[in-house]
């Protein structure tokens, strides 16, 4: 079983593939083909038994469509609360299906701050923070006095090619002075 972690996959979501100055557009010529594309990817990585963490503004659709897209994805879902989401309740995304739902971030394995937008952390601080919400570079400048490199990971999925990326890959792939390669040095996963 492995840990994955997505954010903002904006399921229906007809406005997030046109350009706007904050963000590129998504590369997908109709909501109908991005929330396949975004299926197939998720479920090319994640089996039936692994657990994933949605950090944040999961669907656009109404009720039954949201379940059935949800019904269509593998793994034990949890879903961190993103500023799309806040209009629904935590019950409305608990009978969507959802194992867990948090209106809040929340600490996993006493390191990782997960969360929707990224969270201003001490330079001194322990913790990492993987969050989403910045969908492109050019919105990172909004977030400059919070973001450290060294405390921050962004898993919106225009930053991780639309798939669920797991936290494994996430501790190899930090650079060396990471917060995040500092727990993997201190903590077994076995």
């Amino acid at each position: 079983m492995k840990t994955f972690l997505i954010s903002d996959t904006h399921f229906g979501h007809k406005n997030i593939l046109k350009l706007n100055e904050e963000s590129d557009p998504r590369p997908f010529c109709s909501v109908d083909e991005m929330d396949k594309v975004l299926i197939r990817k998720w479920n090319s990585v994640v089996s039936k038994n692994d657990t994933v963490f949605h950090l944040g503004d999961f669907s656009f659709c109404d009720f039954g469509k949201t379940q059935a897209i949800f019904n269509g994805l593998n793994g034990r879902i949890h879903l961190i609360m993103g500023n799309h989401c806040k209009n629904r309740s935590v019950n409305w995304y608990k009978n969507i299906g959802f194992y867990q739902v948090y209106k809040y971030p929340i600490c996993f394995e006493n390191f990782f701050w997960l969360s929707h937008e990224p969270m201003s952390l001490d330079k001194k601080s322990n913790y990492a923070n993987i969050h989403g919400h910045i969908h492109s570079p050019g919105r990172m400048k909004q977030y400059d006095k919070i973001i450290s490199t060294t405390h921050h990971v962004n898993v919106c999925a225009e930053m991780i090619n639309y798939t669920p990326i797991t936290l494994e890959d996430i501790i190899k792939s930090a650079p060396a002075s990471h917060k995040v390669k500092k727990f993997n040095e201190r903590t077994s996963f076995e």
